[in-house]
């Protein structure tokens, strides 16, 4: 705080940080007696990507084992050699494979993010550092994916908490360090694109008309589309828009406002262009927003850390993330969305005032290609998608549960005016995120869909001028299968 404010910045009050950066326990100040001829060792819990003075600090990033360039084996030296004569245990580390990412690693060693065969990878090469930093043992975590952990990007908007267990959140790293994967079983069965096409066929569809046909399908971690185009080219765009809680809410235009008008109106456009393929919300429906903070001047330039192997979407920015409250769509027509990106890595200051700026990540742009690392798939005619509930702002599949409003804000500081915008109550000096308190939310029935498919070719869009809007629900379960 105070080296912001030197650099003339206000600081914004947060009741609560993320920091993790702090020494609690000192092991080495524990000597066993002569009654205790067995001894004591150190057990920590080292992951690769925590905490940031690992990532950031110059001898850190200067590190290297014997198989390369190495933030984590710098740490891991200095930390034997804080308890030496001590046994060192790293009683838990790994990296996780799920979609989303928690926190960026200068070697590519992320908090999430990384295909099953990267994560066997710095896996193996972690095990290995440790034993040449001569620790005394490691466990790796874990042994099977685990649906009920959080992470701190995800873990507000998983809601209700206690069903977690229920649904697989591909975007919370905290759930997919196993070896051994737990995964929804498929929604449509088939290993291949092909093979899985076949299965589809029996698929009911959403809409069936010349020139394109909508098929949709669900399980515990993804919503699947199948777009059928038979005139299209893969050059052609392909939108997909999502009407979450609110027929009469949302953009009722296509990105940059192309095409016709929606008979509804959408919070999320899937939209998919050649090689992209991405997942775009209308601005009340994001999840975050990125603040410009601070200011640019001589002596005032962010350092950036350069990021190996990073997610799609990297950015480094003078930005504080925020939750985008209050969390109602608004209905407009301006075809205005906004990209899901997310600030993984909050903007930090070193102790000698060196500002690092704040890094992130494009969490609606997906990976393409086959599974399990894989999101889509696209042929000349056909394209295949899934995905993560939690990209759509449905907070609990297995309830039916979507994010829809600020939760208990009226209890907790701020009102909303009759021109429908939020406030703070008179007296409330701050804005924390937390003034709103638990996030609000609502069960729906279903999920309206529209889709469009634009080329040099022409457009087509269902519904037609006139048609009704498809609706598709799924049954709530108290297990998964």
């Amino acid at each position: 705080m105070a080296i912001r404010r030197a650099r003339g910045e206000t600081p914004r009050v947060r009741e609560r940080e993320y920091d993790n950066d702090a020494k609690a326990l000192d092991a080495a100040l524990v000597t066993p007696t002569s009654r205790l001829p067995a001894g004591y060792f150190a057990s920590f819990h080292a992951y690769p990507y925590y905490p940031d003075f690992m990532l950031l600090g110059d001898a850190y990033q200067a590190s290297a084992s014997t198989l390369g360039r190495s933030n984590y084996f710098g740490y891991l030296s200095d930390l034997k050699a804080h308890h030496d004569g001590m046994p060192v245990v790293i009683s838990e580390y790994g990296i996780p494979a799920s979609l989303g990412t928690g926190h960026l690693q200068p070697q590519g060693w992320h908090h999430g993010g990384l295909t099953e065969q990267e994560v066997a990878d710095a896996n193996a090469r972690l095990t290995l550092e440790l034993a040449e930093a001569g620790m005394a043992g490691g466990a790796l975590f874990a042994w099977i994916d685990e649906w009920f952990k959080q992470n701190w990007v995800t873990i507000e908007f998983e809601i209700p908490a206690d069903r977690g267990r229920l649904w697989h959140n591909r975007l919370d790293a905290e759930e997919h360090y196993g070896i051994l994967a737990l995964e929804a079983a498929p929604a449509v069965a088939g290993a291949t694109l092909a093979e899985r096409l076949r299965s589809w066929a029996s698929v009911d569809p959403l809409y069936q008309e010349p020139g394109l046909t909508v098929r949709a399908a669900h399980d515990e971690a993804y919503v699947w589309l199948l777009i059928e185009a038979p005139d299209a080219s893969p050059r052609d765009t392909v939108f997909v828009g999502f009407d979450i809680v609110d027929a009469t809410a949302g953009d009722f235009r296509w990105p940059g406002r192309v095409g016709d008008r929606l008979p509804v109106g959408v919070e999320f456009v899937l939209q998919a262009s050649g090689s992209e393929v991405r997942v775009l919300a209308d601005p009340p429906s994001n999840l975050f927003r990125l603040v410009d903070v601070g200011q640019e001047g001589v002596g005032l330039e962010g350092r950036r850390v350069d990021i190996a192997d990073p997610p799609l979407g990297l950015f480094h920015a003078r930005v504080e993330q925020r939750f985008n409250l209050p969390y109602y769509p608004v209905p407009n027509e301006d075809g205005r969305y906004d990209s899901l990106r997310v600030a993984v890595n909050r903007r930090r200051f070193a102790r000698d005032s060196t500002e690092f700026l704040a890094v992130g990540y494009d969490r609606g742009l997906l990976p393409g290609g086959p599974g399990p690392d894989g999101f889509w798939e696209r042929t000349a005619d056909v394209l295949e998608v899934r995905i993560p509930w939690l990209l759509l702002n449905i907070t609990d599949p297995s309830s039916r549960t979507v994010l829809y409003g600020p939760g208990s804000a009226n209890a907790r500081g701020a009102e909303m005016g009759t021109d429908g915008q939020w406030r703070l109550r008179l007296g409330v000096t701050a804005w924390p995120d937390s003034v709103f308190g638990a996030l609000g939310t609502r069960q729906i029935d279903d999920v309206g869909i529209v889709a469009a498919v634009r080329g040099t070719g022409g457009e087509v869009q269902v519904p037609r001028p006139g048609g009704e809007v498809a609706r598709y629900g799924w049954p709530t379960w108290e297990a998964p299968e």
